[in-house]
């Protein structure tokens, strides 16, 4: 079954618990985006470290990774404080870009997390338990 067709049966399954999740892991990785962008974290070198990329790397780019400084310094002037509120808001934007072009990860995330949470919360006393249609039936 593909993802998007599971994700939709276990919103039908498990219904608040599986948008709470659903929305706690994209908030998650939304405020993560963010941090990294607006404390001027270089993730393209982040990512340059990570086993793939190296992988798929030519010489020459693992060569010139390995040999520049990737951090860069940036001095705040007057000007720069007075358009920050701008830099503000095109960070948030290039954060929701990135957020969206890992919902491919965060589906199944979600779809792993679920039914634990759910687990965990009627456990709790949180929430109740659903009882479905084959358990009224008699059926296990």
């Amino acid at each position: 079954m593909a993802p998007v067709q599971r994700l939709r049966q276990l919103f039908k399954q498990y219904g608040m618990v599986a948008t709470g999740v659903h929305l706690s892991v994209g908030l998650s990785t939304l405020t993560a985006f963010y941090v990294i962008l607006s404390r001027n974290v270089d993730a393209a070198g982040l990512l340059a470290k990570t086993p793939l990329a190296r992988w798929s790397m030519s010489d020459h780019q693992r060569e010139m990774l390995e040999t520049s400084d990737l951090k860069t310094e940036q001095s705040e002037t007057p000007a720069s404080r007075k358009t920050s509120w701008l830099a503000g808001g095109s960070t948030l934007a290039v954060a929701i870009l990135c957020n969206k072009a890992t919902l491919p990860l965060r589906i199944p995330i979600t779809i792993a997390l679920t039914r634990p949470v759910h687990q965990f919360l009627v456990r709790q006393g949180w929430i109740r338990a659903k009882v479905s249609a084959d358990a009224l039936k008699g059926n296990p």
